[in-house]
């Protein structure tokens, strides 16, 4: 079995509460073939791979930032590409580049998604993320 955990960064680019959790439950689960998939920052032109503690971590290239979100086309790519070889996709709830993947329909396993906080600091995103956030909820039905 093979999982999959995507968020929009991890270690070393962030040591937060969320890649503690990531790294939790990949340390959690030895027995699985696991990967992460983040962004990285624009600077470097191709995904890159690395591991992180013996997990393979998949770093896309970021486009820009838009309020906090880190926009990669890559990412949308590397989930479509590894929908057909994981059988679970744990998200880190909140990356809409991951709630725009589910809403393209690139899933085909398990979904299970890691709610870490809401998104009501911006009230005016939020009227344009609500209906991605429901369709990733509806997906999880």
């Amino acid at each position: 079995m093979k999982i999959t955990q995507l968020f929009k960064i991890y270690w070393p680019d962030n040591g937060g509460g969320i890649a503690k959790v990531i790294e939790s439950i990949a340390d959690g689960l030895p027995e699985y073939e696991q990967q992460i998939i983040v962004c990285q920052d624009s600077k470097h032109k191709k995904c890159a791979d690395d591991h992180y503690k013996g997990i393979a971590v998949r770093r896309c290239r970021q486009l820009f930032t838009v309020a906090s979100t880190p926009v990669s086309v890559q990412f949308l790519r590397e989930i479509k590409r590894q929908a057909k070889d994981t059988d679970i996709f744990i998200y880190h709830f909140p990356y809409p580049m991951v709630d725009l993947a589910i809403w393209f329909g690139f899933f085909s396993g398990k979904l299970v998604v890691w709610w870490h906080c809401g998104f009501e600091k911006n009230r005016k995103l939020a009227v344009l993320y609500k209906p991605l956030v429901r369709q990733t909820l509806k997906r999880l039905i």
